[in-house]
């Protein structure tokens, strides 16, 4: 019996050592042979090192070839602490406290362990880098990145936009330009892949490849240096003169559609470029001309206006009697400031920005066709413009409109609009009817090295989107623009020394339950009619100094203007 036990146990012995072995066998079977491919990745990611190259994000220039926005090389500094002497731990913050702001206690600690990196950081200059290799030979390492400068100390911050990261460190454009190029603009980042050893030092025989980083595309603008200095310093002198929230300005070449210079003084200023972070409000960063909207008031009586002409419904000379306030879906429609003229022609609903005189041309042309032709103008719809952040604005359908909707309508009450969208349907009057997509890109291509593009394309050109009015009602509207700007409640701020065409627009500020009556936005757009060489809106919100566009933007308008002509050579009309 004892030696049938010991059979047995010898017995089950063998089974367990058999089972075992054919387990172990087929686990070897599956590492060496179904997972072969698996298992030599991994060895290949603890035997190689993989480091990104950045690429050097594309130039913007401004129409001249001053650099607007360009890439400088910098330096990205990170500590070892593995193979950093711990007496020296104090003397690397100190060296790098040197050059930058203090460290978080949090890295200071993260110094003192076994760690193999510690960011520390960014936008060394190459003399910075010399200056903390010399003091740190050791632990203490740099990559190569690139940094934004604005040459130009902001201006034109908010054609160009900000530039922030992304969850890998890398740059990425927001809003305007660096927005909406930034795919252009960003390049192709590179990579190095080296076989390093048990610790991590590269192996001086082993594997070694690089992927080369290829640079973004440069850009060229429309926009003008000298013009655009020139609409922001005046733009900011009247901003603080008449005490207003906001100044926003857009000056634009009315035969091609390309943007000459654009202000908003609310936007980021350059010191803000590189901090996209998430406790900034988003709002902070758009650009109103283009990213936001407001009601345009009387500025709007000019569309209305040119379909009345361009659909025959009225000609200037046609009158109509102004005797009193009307009343509309049981609203009162009155003139801004209770005055009324009896029989009064176009020609002075323009002159005196008669409310009741732009309802009775909204009531002739119809809803139908009139909101056609505000749709026509670029009203309600995004334009195009090769900058991030458009609005569309608001412009209800007209089968839903009742018949106070028509008339407040035509007076710019009741719609909502950005400015770039008003000042492009005055360019419509100025260049004989045609509704042109607006830009801020000439030029895209690679640059090399001496700062020459190659291959460069042209981006944008002169492209019609609408043929709105014609070339007849084109004339007629410069006519009676022309006449109401010298007439009208402006007349004591016109320009002595050119004519001019344009209209104002004090616009009250909706409230629930009606309009603000002591707030506004202050507008006026219009351009020199014997030259057309630019279109220019200027828009201010809430002015406290004056709350009429006749005694805010229109002063400004004439200053910037003057100047602008003097740059330009326009001989003068008087």
């Amino acid at each position: 019996m004892l030696l049938r036990h010991i059979d047995l146990r010898i017995f089950a012995a063998k089974i367990f050592f058999a089972i075992l072995g054919f387990i172990i066998v087929a686990r070897l079977f599956q590492i060496q042979v179904l997972s072969l491919d698996k298992y030599i990745n991994i060895a290949k990611s603890q035997q190689n090192r993989r480091l990104s190259i950045p690429a050097m994000r594309g130039n913007i220039y401004f129409k001249d070839g001053a650099p607007f926005a360009i890439s400088q090389i910098s330096y990205f500094a990170f500590a070892e602490p593995k193979s950093l002497d711990k007496d020296k731990v104090n003397e690397l913050i100190s060296a790098i406290e040197k050059v930058s702001k203090p460290l978080p206690p949090e890295v200071k600690e993260s110094l003192t362990k076994d760690l193999w990196f510690v960011p520390l950081v960014h936008g060394l200059s190459e003399e910075q880098k010399l200056s903390l290799e010399k003091e740190i030979p050791k632990g203490l390492f740099f990559r190569k990145e690139y940094q934004r400068l604005y040459p130009e100390n902001g201006l034109g911050n908010t054609i160009v936009g900000v530039l922030g990261g992304d969850e890998n460190g890398g740059q990425v454009g927001y809003w305007g330009v660096e927005g909406y190029y930034n795919m252009d603009l960003v390049g192709r980042s590179g990579t190095i892949l080296a076989e390093v050893d048990a610790v991590g030092s590269p192996i001086i025989i082993g594997n070694y490849s690089e992927i080369p980083q290829v640079p973004g595309r440069s850009i060229v603008l429309s926009v003008d240096r000298f013009a655009e200095h020139l609409l922001e310093e005046k733009l900011r002198y009247y901003l603080d003169l008449y005490g207003a929230i906001s100044a926003s300005a857009v000056i634009i070449d009315p035969a091609s559609g390309a943007i000459i210079a654009m202000a908003d003084l609310t936007g980021q200023n350059k010191e803000d470029f590189n901090d996209v972070s998430e406790e900034k409000e988003e709002p902070a960063y758009i650009n109103r001309v283009v990213g936001a909207t407001y009601e345009p008031g009387s500025v709007f009586k000019a569309l209305s206006m040119s379909a009345g002409i361009d659909t025959q419904s009225v000609t200037p000379e046609t009158t109509f009697m102004d005797s009193g306030p009307k009343y509309y879906s049981g609203y009162k429609v009155d003139t801004w400031n209770g005055q009324h003229f009896g029989v009064e022609s176009m020609y002075g609903v323009l002159e005196h920005s008669n409310n009741l005189g732009a309802a009775f041309v909204g009531e002739k042309v119809g809803a139908k066709k009139l909101w056609q032709y505000y749709k026509k103008f670029g009203i309600g719809q995004i334009l195009g413009i090769d900058m991030e952040g458009e609005q569309t604005g608001r412009l209800r359908d007209w089968e839903n409109w009742s018949d106070i909707d028509l008339v407040t309508a035509a007076f710019g009450q009741g719609v909502s609009a950005t400015p770039l969208q008003v000042a492009m349907a005055f360019s419509v009057i100025a260049n004989g009817g045609d509704l042109l997509k607006p830009f801020v890109a000439v030029l895209v291509g690679k640059e090399d090295a001496r700062g020459i593009f190659e291959n460069a394309l042209s981006q944008n050109n002169r492209t019609v989107l609408s043929q709105v009015i014609s070339l007849s009602s084109s004339n007629t509207m410069i006519d009676m623009l022309t006449k109401a700007a010298a007439s009208g409640e402006a007349k004591y701020f016109v320009s002595k020394k050119y004519k001019v065409a344009g209209k104002t627009g004090t616009a009250q500020i909706p409230v629930p339950g009606g309009y603000d009556p002591d707030r506004t936005n202050a507008t006026f757009v219009g351009f020199l009619p014997e030259s057309r060489k630019f279109v220019m809106l200027v828009k201010f919100e809430e002015p406290t100094k004056s709350i009429f566009a006749a005694e805010t933007a229109v002063p400004a308008w004439m200053d910037v203007a003057e100047e602008l002509a003097n740059y330009y050579r326009i001989p003068v009309d008087f």
